[in-house]
C-alpha cells in the first residue's frame, strides 16, 4: 500500500482531488479505498502476493500502540490517509464517516482497470469474510474494468485515521518507490480490513467511497477546509489531528482509565534519560493549519506517576512535580525554537490532589527569526521529555492551547472560555480562534 511527479502533473492531481474553498461541512466527498490488515486466511489465500504485503495495523504512523504491542483504540477503527490527499495535514486522531459507492472505481477521473493493481479476485475469488459471506463479482470483469457491488450503498461506518498512506514509500535499504493508490488521483484512504468488510468484500480490493469529517465523539460533521485540529491536545483522549509517539519509554498508555483529574483518563508512561512523549500534528506547519499560530499559551496538567513511596525509585518522587523538560519544534523540517522550559524551574499555577497545572507563555521558547524555526506557525510538534538519570513515572492531562487575547482574563473568563472552547470541540464546531 503506501513516482515522483512533475510540479504540473502535481497541480493537475490537485485541481482533480481537492474539493473548492466553498465545500459545504457536511457534504459528502468523492474518494476511494483499500484495506490494509487482514486475516491469516486472508494471507494464506494470497501467499504469493507475500506475507506481510497487506500490511500490519499496529505499525501506524501516528503512533497509537502501545508500549506491549495492543492497539489503543478498538481495531476496526483504524485507518490511513494518503498523503497527497487534500486534508492530509493534522488528519492524525481525525475522525471520518464513510460509506461505499456502488459502480466503476475511478482514477484521474476514469475507470480503474483491473490490470492497474493486483487483482485479488483473479488469484482467488472464493474467500469468504468474517461473516461468511461469499464474493458478489465484478460485472464488468470482461471489460477489465473494476465495479464494484456495495453490501448497502446507504450504510456508513466510522474510522479514525492512525496511519499514512505515502505515495513515495521508503523501502529498507533506504529507497522508496510509488505506491499506486496512494499518489492522487483520488481522495484515498486504506481502511483497515475489518472496515472494509463492514462495506463491501474484501475481495474487491479496492472501492468508491464518499467521506466527510465528523467530530470524534458527538459524529458531527466538521468543516474539510481546512482539516480540523483540536485545540485540546488531551483532555481524556488526544485531540483530533494529534498524533502520539512516545520514545526511549515504557509502560504507554494513552487512555490510562482513572489517571486524570478527577479520576477521569489521562495519558501516563515512564520515560528513561533522554525519553519522552511527542504530541504532533503532522504537516501541520502548512498555511490554513498551523495549530500555534493564533496561541499565545500552552496549559496542561501533570504529576507523577510513581507507585513506589521510595523518593530515589525514580525521578519523580510521588506528589511532587515531574522535574521534565518542555520543547517545540517542527516535526518534519526539524526545525527547533530557541529556549526549552524546564518545569523544576517554572513555577506551577493550581494543583489538584497529585496535580499540578503550568500554564507556559510561548514566547518562553523563543520561536523568533533568530531561531531555526523561524517563526511560532512553523511549530507543530510538543516534547515533554526526560532529562534525569532515573526514569521519570508521569501522566498528563488536559492539554490546551489558549487562545490569543486570554492572558488578561480573569480566572472566571478563562474558565468560561476553556468550557466554550470545550463545548464547540464536542459538537463539532470550528472556533474562530483556530481556523484562519
Amino acid at each position: 500500500m503506501r513516482s515522483a511527479f512533475l510540479v504540473l502533473a502535481g497541480l493537475v492531481l490537485a485541481a482533480l482531488v481537492a474539493p473548492s474553498a466553498g465545500y459545504q461541512k457536511g457534504q459528502w466527498i468523492a474518494g476511494r479505498a483499500t484495506f490494509y490488515g487482514g486475516t491469516e486466511s486472508l494471507v494464506q489465500a494470497y501467499k504469493a502476493r507475500g506475507i506481510e504485503s497487506f500490511g500490519i495495523i499496529e505499525h501506524g504512523a501516528c503512533g497509537y500502540t502501545l508500549s506491549d504491542g495492543t492497539l489503543a483504540y478498538q481495531r476496526d477503527l483504524y485507518a490511513a490517509l494518503a498523503d497527497t490527499n487534500f486534508d492530509y495535514p493534522g488528519s492524525c486522531g481525525r475522525c471520518y464517516e464513510v460509506r461505499c459507492k456502488s459502480g466503476l472505481v475511478q482514477d484521474r477521473g476514469a475507470p480503474v482497470s483491473i490490470e492497474q493493481f493486483y487483482y485479488l479476485a483473479k488469484v482467488n475469488s472464493n474467500v469468504q469474510d468474517t461473516y461468511g459471506r461469499s464474493f458478489p463479482g465484478n460485472p464488468r470483469e470482461g471489460d477489465k474494468l473494476q465495479y464494484v457491488k456495495c453490501w448497502d450503498d446507504a450504510k456508513s461506518i466510522f474510522i479514525r485515521v492512525g496511519d499514512a498512506c505515502p505515495c513515495q514509500q521508503k523501502k529498507p535499504d533506504g529507497t522508496t518507490q510509488p505506491q499506486f493508490w496512494c499518489c492522487g488521483g483520488a481522495n484515498h484512504m486504506d481502511l483497515n480490513y475489518w472496515a472494509f468488510e463492514k462495506l463491501a468484500h474484501p475481495v474487491y480490493g479496492v472501492i468508491g467511497v464518499e467521506y466527510r469529517p465528523v467530530n470524534c465523539q458527538s459524529k458531527q460533521p466538521l468543516d474539510p477546509v481546512p482539516g480540523f485540529i483540536s485545540p485540546f491536545i488531551y483532555r481524556n483522549d488526544l485531540g483530533a489531528g494529534w498524533g502520539w509517539r512516545p520514545y526511549n519509554s515504557k509502560n504507554t498508555v494513552i487512555q490510562a482509565a482513572g489517571e486524570g483529574l478527577d479520576g477521569s483518563t489521562a495519558t501516563c508512561l515512564t520515560s528513561s534519560k533522554g525519553g519522552a512523549v511527542v504530541f504532533t500534528a503532522r504537516d501541520a506547519y502548512k498555511p490554513g493549519y498551523q495549530p500555534f499560530a493564533k496561541a499565545e499559551r500552552l496549559d496542561f496538567w501533570i504529576k507523577s506517576n510513581t507507585k513506589s513511596s521510595d523518593v530515589y525509585a525514580s525521578s519523580t518522587p510521588k506528589g511532587l512535580p515531574p522535574p521534565l523538560k518542555v520543547f517545540l519544534m517542527s516535526d518534519e523540517k526539524n526545525l527547533w525554537c530557541n529556549k526549552e522550559v524546564l518545569l523544576k524551574d517554572t513555577k506551577w499555577v493550581a494543583r489538584k490532589g497529585d496535580y499540578y497545572k503550568y500554564e507556559l507563555p510561548l514566547s518562553l521558547f523563543q520561536c523568533t527569526e533568530n531561531s531555526s524555526a523561524k517563526s511560532i506557525t512553523n511549530i507543530n510538534r510538543v516534547d515533554i521529555s526526560n532529562t534525569n538519570e532515573r526514569d521519570a513515572d508521569y501522566c498528563i492531562d488536559e492539554m490546551v492551547l489558549i487562545p490569543k487575547g486570554s492572558s488578561g482574563n480573569k480566572p472566571k473568563q478563562q474558565q468560561q472560555q476553556q468550557q466554550q472552547l470545550a463545548k464547540n470541540d464536542q459538537i463539532g464546531l470550528d472556533s474562530p480562534a483556530w481556523q484562519p
